[in-house]
């Protein structure tokens, strides 16, 4: 009798306790074991494939996207990641880790952060650089990226790369 008082006791002072909730707006749920984390995933592995073409199934049409803080369509991106395909073998995201946040104001992201590395197809040295992009949602639809690397890595390559090809 005593156990079952005792018992009964500790879930009336467990259930009364006072659970404030964070209602920043910048606060929320986050996961990594979802479907949008999976798809940028997948979205990922294609980019390092060369088939980043995947991504116009969740791009929509009007999206912005941006690398660094130079904004592209949809396609532009699109286009863009497959040229480091042309620029790069042996592409790598090196152990990426990523998580999606559904923040209180109603806002869906998906953040990405891993290391980069690839063969030059015009010098045969490997480059590397980290980088970090987020994925903004609405409902099932990528609407905006964003995606921060070192640009003189790119931008050095593609200038080898058409220099060796002109």
């Amino acid at each position: 009798m005593k156990k079952t008082i005792y018992f009964l006791f500790t879930i009336l002072l467990v259930s009364c306790q006072n659970t404030a909730t964070d209602d920043n707006p910048w606060n929320g749920v986050v996961t990594s074991n979802d479907e949008k984390t999976d798809i940028v995933r997948s979205l990922g592995e294609a980019y390092t494939q060369g088939k980043f073409d995947a991504a116009s199934e969740y791009f929509t049409e009007d999206g912005k996207h941006y690398f660094n803080t130079i904004e592209y369509s949809a396609q532009e991106i699109i286009d863009g990641y497959n040229y480091h395909s042309v620029l790069w073998d042996s592409i790598q995201h090196i152990e990426p880790a990523l998580t999606t946040i559904q923040f209180n104001e109603g806002s869906t992201f998906t953040l990405q952060w891993a290391d980069w590395s690839g063969i030059s197809k015009t010098t045969g040295e490997k480059a590397e650089s980290t980088f970090h992009c987020w994925w903004q949602w609405e409902n099932d639809k990528i609407i905006s990226t964003k995606c921060y690397i070192d640009s003189p890595l790119i931008t050095n390559e593609i200038a080898l790369y058409e220099a060796a090809n002109n």
